[in-house]
């Protein structure tokens, strides 16, 4: 899946492969020891700021790095910054200094005229008067200075006074002079577009700066400069790239403005750190200096990432560099540990600040405030709010907001909304921020009716929806599992004009992830990488998120480590993420050594962290674990938040722990957490299956009185306890309410009235019940099969058991194949697969659990546990197979590309250690192989010899070999198939009985499988007696079905009816017969089922059958004419002597399979099975009484069973 993941991880242009930001140090001084008192709560800090005259500093994690090299600020400052020089009115209201008295009269008859486009030549014209110069003469060298310092001038007063369209109209005017290119300098097209940037009016910009660019204008720094501030102050990052490359690539060198504007532009972007790094290496290279405004853009670019760490770092290089940190300084990297969830270290920012006659502003409160909502102290948060109040600071939208998003998501609906109305009663208008996280706290909540409404009043308050309210829509969308909205959505947002962001991208990615559309979230990952955004740690996140719902722990392990290599430091939300796929992956064993690292700190204790394992523990249902984690939480002091509380309720009600789950509920209570419908429909699972179970009807009632809309789950849990009590009518009451709330019943709905319906004997109802589920449009899974065959077994009827599965493709015309194998395979299952054995539909195989080495896998056995043992339900799997035959594979074969196919000369002993010796990893061996000899004991002494090969190369070669599978046969119990033979055992055939006084290859092999067993501790094996198999190999020296089909075809071309070629007791009486699947699954069963193993089991279909019924089936598929029988002594071998020219003509003129008349057709075999004696009826009915009662019920109608393998024959253009 690492590779599937494609995830072009790395992005199509990759970063430098230099994965660390150290390069980045301007000093080699180590920082100096900590003298700040320390919180007891917190990790010793190392210092980040450096004053020789106070001994207070902030302090943070430090780890061992080299710093900044020092020559890269020590570096004579060889730019002057971008218009230093030329606008004198910078920060102050304009004046006409550095105009010509000619220029100010001039800009004073612009700004005071309503101008029409030939007046303005006119006025303009006069510029040039004054220097003697006409209209249509250049300007010369001697004036072209006061010229263009006045155009400059008059375009930049004119832009300050907001005039932008005249502007530019002055600007076009001069640039359609055909010396335009010497009055239009560099500065004067840089003032253009920083006017028209200003003005939002992008395009126009981009427009001329292209025009310019096309018509050979000399674009210098300047103008470079301006186009990228331009697009970065319009929020189109990516074009600012664009341009910044561009000026690259054409030899431009960047001033430290335009380094400036591009870092802030990679801080917008949350580009990897490792870029930013590359930026300051090129300043370096540039020998350009950082100055102050540098060290803060580097300390911003490290919020979007929560790199704390780095910022620290940086801020410590800045004052070794001699720059004393401002306002901003200290307000930018409050943020940063606020964004880094890092009250504490904030909370130092801030002291130090004043320390330094810093006064915090509302944005310094704002900041701090932010840091405690998201480290989950919500208390702290409004005691800094009071103090902000304290200080004469007014708390404004951004404050209200942060603190009402902090309550929401703790699930403090009551409290959010308590901030809510103190900020309307202050006055203070919702911004768009606001209306985002109402929008957000009512799709949380399910409540969309309120969340679009809030959507409208947005509109209605003058807030036009931003990046942020979309990215919230798809947000709650996803999460409810509602992916066809959040397709229409994503539309209508492009639609909207609505470029899509990173965000939107991390947005979708997870919304598609929890919709369960895994591909798609990697499609919108690959089309993120595909229009230029590069992925940051969020983005990573929600891969990890992704793979985490999947339970892909080997993939989210490969993403972490592609993480932690340079290109974006793991947070807390990553190991977050790493736990819930172990947990999802059933991997509890790496869960808890990862849980390990976090308590002991080898990964740095986090709330997150502590929160995650509590819900990932319960999830597993390991309690101790989850109240080890819950009392950390409450030790460290850390707040607690809906979800960690839903999750102790959940485990305490899953384990019917009433006072424990009690008590949550009124800490929640105390703590004014508002129950969520998570916390209502636990509590309805737990008294659903306790004695209560009235009371999960009342909660449902208390759902909908407290302004929750009930889920699925809330009315399966309610009718769940009502059927499983008994309650029939009550149940279809509660389905009633559903249907008429408006939610459809799902596969988990219908499962649970087939199965009451079953339990009670009523499969009449069980049966409509599943009709009415296909009609509308819900699909059975294997559970709604299972309950029906289950109760048929339970009741002792595995005839109707057999006959419901056979026709279930009557009932689903839509049930695949593989479907139906594997509701064949769990047959009368609840008697025989355990439950750890069970596959459930969520399951998705990592790897393989075990490894099956099928000996004989060209025959009819072998051939059916290839096909078995690649289905994902097969029990035991995921299956490895490594498939053993004589001949080189054959071509209708060749669909088992799932098989390791190995071509094995078993007779001798040197070439089977070659082949197989090798194999150490196989778990089980199914031994399904057979030759015959043109004598007994040729046959008995080739066979065994086959059989001890094997077991002599495999068994000292495979550690973890378990068991042992050998197919045998009916004739242990009678020894030949003769129809002379005196059958001795007659009337039982059953396993336990004595051998004949005979030679029999079938003795022989089990006695070396006695024998070899020995030689390994542990190791195990079953014997399996099949009667006579029907199933699908052209090779099989038993393929009867293949031989009637090869037969009625030439019957066919000759135009001959289809005669009968047994005797009068194959035709009238009662015969049995053993499907192949069977007999694999059989064997499958007794492999892992510890009651099947050192036995022996018969095999049967469970039913009988009369050979003249089936050649009735035979003919009807050959479309031929059927004769009553006749006693004729002429056998099938003898009729079929001279047939090999009659087949190789009919396999050329229907384009069939190449095949060898002697090989598909073994008509001795055909002749032995239909001229022999039938069996008793006793045997019929006990020979598979004892697998039935070691635990496997598995049957099949041989009727259907035959039809099948004439079917298959077919597919496989055997026969036309």
């Amino acid at each position: 899946m690492a590779e599937k993941l494609a995830i072009p991880l790395l992005p199509a242009a990759p970063f430098p492969n230099t994965p660390n930001y150290r390069h980045l140090s301007l000093s080699s001084t180590p920082p100096p020891p900590s003298v700040l008192p320390q919180s007891p709560s917190s990790v010793p800090l190392k210092p980040i700021i450096k004053q020789p005259q106070d001994s207070n500093f902030v302090n943070t994690r430090h780890r061992n790095s080299s710093a900044l090299n020092p020559s890269l600020l020590r570096l004579p400052r060889r730019h002057r910054r971008l218009g230093k020089h030329r606008d004198p009115n910078k920060g102050k209201p304009w004046t006409h200094h550095g105009l010509s008295p000619q220029g100010q009269q001039i800009f004073q008859i612009l700004i005071g005229t309503d101008l029409h486009s030939s007046n303005l030549g006119c006025i303009l014209n006069r510029l040039f008067e004054n220097q003697g110069i006409s209209e249509n003469q250049e300007v010369g060298i001697l004036g072209l200075g006061s010229v263009n310092a006045d155009i400059l001038g008059i375009i930049k007063g004119l832009g300050f006074l907001g005039k932008c369209d005249l502007a530019f109209r002055v600007f076009n005017w001069v640039r359609s002079r055909n010396d335009y290119q010497n009055l239009l300098d560099g500065p004067v097209v840089a003032a253009m577009i920083s006017i028209l940037g200003k003005e939002g009016r992008v395009s126009i910009a981009a427009c001329l700066f292209n025009e310019l660019d096309k018509d050979g204008f000399d674009i210098d720094v300047y103008a470079y400069t301006a186009m990228v501030s331009t697009y970065a102050s319009n929020g189109r990052y990516r074009e600012a790239v664009t341009i910044f490359k561009k000026m690259e690539d054409a030899g431009c060198k960047p001033t430290l403005v335009t380094y400036n504007v591009i870092l802030n532009v990679y801080g917008k972007m949350g580009m990897p750190w490792i870029t930013v790094a590359k930026v300051i290496d090129n300043m370096k290279r540039d020998g350009i200096a950082p100055d102050l405004y540098t060290y803060n853009t580097l300390i911003s670019c490290c919020r979007r990432g929560s790199l704390y760490e780095e910022a620290a770092e940086v801020f410590e290089e800045m004052k070794l560099a001699g720059f004393v940190p401002d306002n901003v300084t200290y307000n930018v990297l409050l943020d940063v540990y606020g964004k880094s969830r890092r009250p504490e270290e904030a909370m130092g920012v801030l002291r130090e600040m004043e320390i330094c006659g810093y006064a915090p502003s509302d944005v310094t409160f704002n900041s701090l405030i932010s840091a405690y909502v998201r480290g989950g102290l919500l208390k702290e948060a409004m005691v800094i709010k009071a103090q902000m109040v304290k200080k004469g600071i007014k708390p404004d939208v951004f404050t209200y907001t942060t603190l009402f998003s902090g309550f929401e998501k703790a699930g403090k609906d009551e409290c959010a909304m308590k901030v809510f109305e103190e900020m309307r009663n202050a006055g203070c208008k919702p911004n768009i921020c606001t209306f985002n996280a109402l929008i957000k706290m009512h799709g949380n909540r399910k409540r969309f009716s309120e969340m679009m409404r809030t959507f409208e009043d947005m509109k209605n308050c003058n807030c036009s929806p931003d990046i942020v309210t979309w990215n919230s829509l798809l947000a709650v969308f996803g999460q409810n599992g509602m992916d066809t909205e959040v397709s229409s959505l994503f539309s209508e947002m492009k639609k909207a004009g609505i470029i899509p962001e990173r965000d939107t991208f991390n947005t979708l990615i997870s919304a598609y992830s929890r919709c369960g559309s895994f591909k798609q979230s990697l499609s919108v990952y690959k089309m993120m990488l595909e229009t230029g955004v590069m992925p940051d740690l969020s983005t990573y996140n929600a891969i990890l998120a992704a793979l985490a719902r999947g339970g892909l722990w080997e993939e989210s392990e490969n993403v972490l480590t592609e993480m932690k290599s340079g290109q974006c430091k793991p947070n807390e939300l990553s190991y977050s993420c790493l736990l819930h796929a172990y947990a999802n992956g059933k991997q509890t064993k790496r869960m808890c050594t990862l849980a390990e690292e976090v308590y002991s700190g080898e990964i740095t204790l986090h709330p997150v962290l502590l929160k995650t394992l509590v819900l990932v523990n319960s999830k597993t249902g390991l309690l101790v674990e989850t109240e080890r984690a819950f009392q950390e939480l409450r030790r460290r002091g850390y707040s607690m938040d809906i979800t960690t509380l839903n999750s102790l309720v959940s485990i305490y009600g899953r384990r019917q722990m009433v006072k424990k789950v009690n008590e949550i509920l009124d800490f929640m209570k105390e703590s004014q957490f508002t129950p969520s419908l998570i916390t209502y429909n636990s509590l309805m699972y737990m008294y659903s299956r306790s004695g209560s179970f009235l009371r999960a009807e009342e909660i449902l009632k208390e759902i909908a009185s407290n302004g929750l809309q009930p889920d699925i789950i809330s009315y399966n849990t309610v009718i769940y306890a009502y059927c499983k009590n008994g309650r029939l009518r009550d149940a279809s009451r509660i389905y009633s309410e559903m249907r008429s709330s408006g939610i459809i019943p799902d596969v988990i709905t219908y499962n649970i009235f087939i199965a009451y319906y079953a339990a009670n004997d009523m499969f009449l109802e069980a049966i409509d019940m599943i009709r009415c589920m296909i009609n509308h449009n819900c699909r059975p899974n294997s559970n709604t099969y299972n309950s029906v065959v289950d109760f048929f077994c339970k009741f002792n009827r595995p005839d109707e058991a057999a006959m419901f599965v056979n026709n279930l493709r009557k009932l689903d015309p839509y049930l695949s194949r593989d479907e139906e194998l594997r509701v064949e395979f769990l047959d009368c299952s609840s008697a025989y697969v355990p439950s750890n054995l069970r596959i459930e539909s969520g399951d998705i195989p990592s790897k393989y659990h075990n490894v099956a080495l099928v000996v004989g896998v060209t025959g009819i056995s072998g051939n059916s546990l290839a096909d078995i043992l690649q289905l994902s339900s097969t029990p035991g799997g995921r299956w490895k197979v490594y498939g053993v035959g004589r001949r080189r594979q054959p071509e209708w074969q060749f669909h088992h590309n799932h098989v390791q196919y190995i071509q094995c000369d078993m007779v001798d002993p040197e070439a089977t250690q070659a082949k197989l010796s090798h194999l150490s990893d196989v778990t089980h061996v199914f031994y399904v192989g057979w030759v015959t000899k043109s004598t007994e004991e040729e046959t008995y002494e080739e066979n065994g010899r086959m059989l001890r090969n094997v077991l002599n190369a495999v068994i000292p070669n495979a550690p973890n070999l378990q068991h042992i599978c050998l197919q045998t046969g009916q004739k242990y119990a009678l020894p030949s198939l003769d129809s002379s033979a005196e059958i001795q055992n007659e009337p039982q055939f059953v396993e336990e009985l004595p051998r004949e006084d005979t030679t029999d290859s079938y003795y022989a092999m089990e006695d070396i499988l006695a024998e070899e067993v020995q030689a390994k501790e542990n190791l195990t094996w079953s014997v399996h007696r099949p009667a006579v198999m029907h199933g699908f190999s052209p090779y099989s020296t038993r393929n009867i079905i293949g031989s009637l089909c090869i037969y009625a075809t030439i019957c066919k071309h000759e135009g001959q009816p289809l005669k009968f070629p047994g005797n009068q007791a194959a035709w009238d009486g009662y015969s049995e017969a053993a499907d192949a699947d069977l007999v694999a699954e059989q064997q499958i069963w007794a492999s892992l089922h510890l009651e099947g193993k050192r036995q022996a089991f018969n095999c049967s279909n469970g039913d009988v059958f009369k050979w003249k019924d089936l050649w009735k089936i035979l003919a009807d598929e050959f479309e031929l004419e059927t004769v009553e029988f006749e006693e004729d002594s002429t056998t099938l071998e003898e009729m079929m002597r001279e047939k090999g020219p009659v087949w190789d003509q009919i396999v050329q003129e229907k384009d069939l399979l190449p095949t060898r008349f002697e090989e598909v057709g073994t008509w001795w075999y055909v002749d032995s099975v239909l001229r022999c004696q039938t069996v008793s009826d006793d045997y019929i009915n006990r020979g598979m009484e004892k697998s039935r009662k070691f635990g496997f019920g598995g049957s099949r109608n041989t009727a259907d069973s035959f039809r099948f393998w004439i079917y298959m024959t077919r597919k496989y253009k055997i026969i036309p």
